[in-house]
């Protein structure tokens, strides 16, 4: 494998000082999903949605055409967030609000569909992607604490941020040589996408808060911008990976006349594939800082797939935000495979409770 392998992740590493902007990019893709979001160099059977250049790596190359639809729901209920909050608001107390400021929760959800064309030159994807975050907290007002009546004497807000998105893109991926440190046959792809969505910031007194997930409120804005992905395989070896998401950021309008900058994202990737295996292990480059009083994220994740006689295919995987915002997270999928359909699971959990499912169909012909 040389030192490229070294090479090519120090010069990505090298680029990750800085701040992204809303959450990491959220991973549609369920092969990623259940190998703990872990998909940069690895997620070959989809439609690049995590990396556009490995559509032209796809395990499915022998057809010609073929649609790939995905959904998947999560949600974080940090330190049951919600249970804190309707107990607060039964009996309210100091300590009962006091409980509420080390909780928070989240919701996610996506949901993506694609087509696929294949020919010797190239690989064209034509998708359309919709997808949600949503993030709720406690805004403290520290002369609360020393409270004791009824709730409506409370200061203290719930603050609801988010984001809701959808994209429409076209993704073109293909192969060169590069000469630079021999690293010979490299795949690319290039994404360029319009982006429809709404960025939405609420405050609710604390007494009458109500979270129940996502919101369209607030002034629909668009933009367009890009993807840029490659991918190295050194053989059977491995594979390594590095992906630019909306590369040039858009804006998006808030009810109260300001902004908010999506974009853009950056994370890198390297596999290590065997026999009947694959371990691979993602990191985002940029720390994100979502809309509202959420602190940054910056996830690594690790994930492991192994394939049962090439019908079945189980994984596993971990997901780890260096920040210290979002809780660990554990998955496991399956897919299920036939020469032209592959259905492919995934669940996700913390906590020893479910709190994420996703599901993804490809056909092929």
């Amino acid at each position: 494998m040389n030192n490229t392998l070294s090479l090519l992740i120090a010069a990505s590493l090298a680029a990750a000082t800085g701040t992204a902007h809303a959450l990491s990019s959220p991973v549609i893709d369920t092969e990623a999903l259940a190998m703990g979001g872990a998909g940069v160099s690895n997620a070959m059977d989809n439609l690049g949605s995590i990396n556009p250049a490995l559509v032209g790596a796809a395990s499915r190359v022998d057809s010609e055409f073929y649609m790939t639809p995905t959904l998947h729901y999560i949600d974080y209920n940090i330190n049951d967030f919600s249970g804190e909050l309707q107990r607060f608001q039964d009996a309210p107390s100091a300590q009962a609000l006091s409980s509420l400021d080390d909780s928070g929760i989240f919701y996610n959800w996506g949901a993506t569909f694609g087509i696929i064309l294949h020919s010797h030159l190239a690989t064209s994807t034509i998708f359309l992607s919709s997808y949600s975050q949503s993030y709720s907290k406690l805004r403290l007002v520290n002369s609360d604490l020393g409270l004791s009546g009824s709730a409506s004497e409370y200061d203290s807000v719930i603050e609801t941020a988010g984001l809701s998105i959808v994209e429409a893109g076209v993704s073109y991926t293909s192969s060169t040589s590069w000469r630079f440190a021999n690293l010979g046959d490299v795949k690319w792809g290039l994404t360029g996408k319009m982006l429809t969505g709404v960025a939405h910031q609420s405050e609710q007194p604390v007494a009458s808060a109500s979270v129940n997930g996502f919101s369209s409120d607030g002034k629909t804005s668009q933009g367009i911008t890009f993807d840029v992905g490659l991918l190295k395989e050194w053989g059977r070896d491995w594979a390594a990976g590095v992906v630019f998401k909306n590369i040039y950021p858009v804006s998006f309008s808030l009810d109260d006349g300001d902004s908010y900058r999506y974009g853009p994202h950056a994370r890198v990737g390297i596999t290590r594939i065997g026999y009947r295996h694959r371990i691979a292990l993602d990191l985002d480059l940029l720390k994100s800082r979502p809309l509202g009083i959420y602190d940054s994220t910056q996830m690594l994740a690790l994930g492991i797939d192994y394939d049962i006689g090439g019908y079945l295919k189980l994984r596993a995987g971990f997901s780890y935000d260096i920040q210290g915002t979002l809780p660990d997270t554990y998955s496991a999928g399956v897919s299920i495979n036939s020469q032209y359909f592959q259905i492919s699971l995934a669940l996700i959990a913390r906590d020893s409770a479910i709190n994420g499912l996703g599901i993804q169909t490809t056909i092929g012909f």
